[in-house]
């Protein structure tokens, strides 16, 4: 057999394509792993693996999810239960998982968050993706979220999670008086900021504390998101598949 004499331009030509296609055998091995591991996350759920709660926070740490080239960062969650609102669970505490494209999640800020968690049939506990709520104890006993201008009380929002522009319908904030520690501090922010940032019409403004006057109970959050968000994702429709 005649053999043919390819040079170095050759060997190193078959070489790189030697290498693109182990690389491409590796991603798209990655992305099978991932996508199975995804879906065994996202999918298939039952209404009632959704457990919704006021927590409150005991910790939030990062961790390695072991899976490569993952877009999300990952954390373990542990909150103690404050209160239910949907769904069983029978203990103290709880630990989950968050995944965030955007870094940190949000709700790690404040000590209290209304969380909504969802059990796969491995028996993990996730966190629903980017969705919580900030709330404060009010005077008679109940949990609540006041005015704060982010998406839950924009009429149009954009929603990080499908990455569309969503639309709030029956939005509704109701007098209320919260518990006498419930104040944000206005001093080191501009006047327009606290005007944008605390409108009178929600909140008293006294020397440099904001006191919120209005503001909706965990019950009626969760109940909007059952009726929007959730029921977008699947929970609460039979006709799509549940994500989390």
């Amino acid at each position: 057999m005649r053999r043919t004499t390819i040079g170095w331009a050759g060997e190193y030509q078959i070489r790189r394509t030697s290498e693109r296609r182990s690389l491409g055998r590796t991603v798209q091995l990655f992305v099978f792993v991932s996508l199975l591991h995804l879906s065994t996350v996202a999918f298939g759920q039952k209404n009632d693996s959704l457990f919704v709660f006021v927590g409150e926070k005991i910790s939030v740490d990062t961790f390695s999810s072991g899976i490569p080239l993952l877009a999300d960062m990952t954390f373990k969650a542990k909150y103690k239960v404050i209160e239910t609102v949907s769904g069983d669970y029978n203990q103290d505490t709880i630990e989950f998982e968050v995944w965030d494209h955007y870094g940190w999640p949000a709700f790690s800020e404040f000590d209290f968050a209304l969380l909504y968690v969802v059990q796969i049939k491995t028996g993990e506990l996730f966190h629903v993706k980017y969705l919580y709520s900030r709330v404060y104890p009010t005077q008679n006993g109940k949990w609540a979220e006041p005015y704060w201008p982010t998406y839950t009380y924009k009429r149009n929002w954009y929603d990080k999670y499908s990455g569309k522009m969503k639309v709030n319908k029956n939005m509704r904030l109701d007098e209320m008086v919260f518990a006498d520690s419930v104040w944000f501090p206005i001093g080191t922010i501009s006047k327009f900021g606290a005007k944008s940032k605390y409108p009178r019409k929600y909140y008293t403004i006294v020397g440099d504390r904001a006191y919120p006057k209005k503001g909706r109970y965990v019950d009626e959050i969760f109940q909007q998101a059952s009726e929007g968000i959730l029921k977008e994702r699947g929970y609460f429709n039979e006709t799509l598949p549940r994500l989390r």
